[in-house]
Parts: structure tokens; C-alpha cells; sequence
């Protein structure tokens, strides 16, 4: 979770997956729930009003979960990565909220924080 500028807003991601692997039933010589192949999880962004405490989920979905948000200096959106979305950064901008996803070469970097201001 990461909160805006202001404060006021508090973006978090928020995993979609209905249950988890009933580990009461695994017997040992069995094949671990981790050992399976891999299954995507989707995940969405959701907003947070600190003052309300009113919750919008945003309905764009992504892989599994999300990097900490990096806020953009004037409180108007972030950008976060999906650790399992190699060449993906997603942006939110706040006038229109929705998961916008921007394609890069490589590995996408993970979205950091520019504290020099603070200093």
C-alpha cells in the first residue's frame, strides 16, 4: 500500500483469489500445492479515501499482485509493476481511474520513489 502526497488517498493492490490450497487435507509424499504448474492470480488496484474511508476497486485486472505504488509528485497518479508481468508497467491517473499498461523492452523496472525533495 502506498499513501498519496496529500495523504488523503491510499492505493493498494488486492488479490481476486477465492480460496487458497487446503492445507488440513496434504499428506506428506504428496506433491506440495507449490510444486504445480503456475496459475495466474488476478489481482486489482484499489483506492482508498483516508477521510471516508470509501473503497473503489478499479476494474482492470493484472497478474498476481503489485509493486508499492510510486506517486507522481503532484498527487494526480502512480505507476506500479507486476512482478510477474516482465515487460509491463501500469499507470493510474486519478481524473480517469483505470489500470493503463505501458509495454517496455526488457524487464520492467520497479517504479521508485523520488525522495530527494524530502531531504
Amino acid at each position: 500500500a502506498s499513501f498519496s502526497p496529500d495523504g488523503r488517498i491510499v492505493a493498494h493492490t488486492m488479490s481476486m483469489q477465492r480460496e487458497g490450497p487446503d492445507l488440513d487435507k496434504w499428506e506428506p509424499g504428496q506433491p506440495a500445492w507449490w510444486e504445480g504448474p503456475y496459475e495466474a492470480v488476478p489481482s486489482r488496484m484499489a483506492l482508498i479515501d483516508v477521510e471516508t474511508l470509501h473503497v473503489s476497486i478499479l476494474d482492470d485486472e493484472f497478474d498476481n499482485f503489485g509493486w508499492k505504488p510510486a506517486w507522481m509528485r503532484d498527487g494526480s497518479g502512480f505507476v506500479f509493476g507486476a512482478p510477474f508481468e516482465d515487460q509491463v508497467l501500469h499507470f493510474v491517473d486519478l481524473r480517469d481511474p483505470k489500470v493503463q499498461s505501458v509495454n517496455v523492452e526488457g524487464r520492467a523496472p520497479m517504479p521508485m520513489i523520488d525522495v530527494t525533495d524530502m531531504l
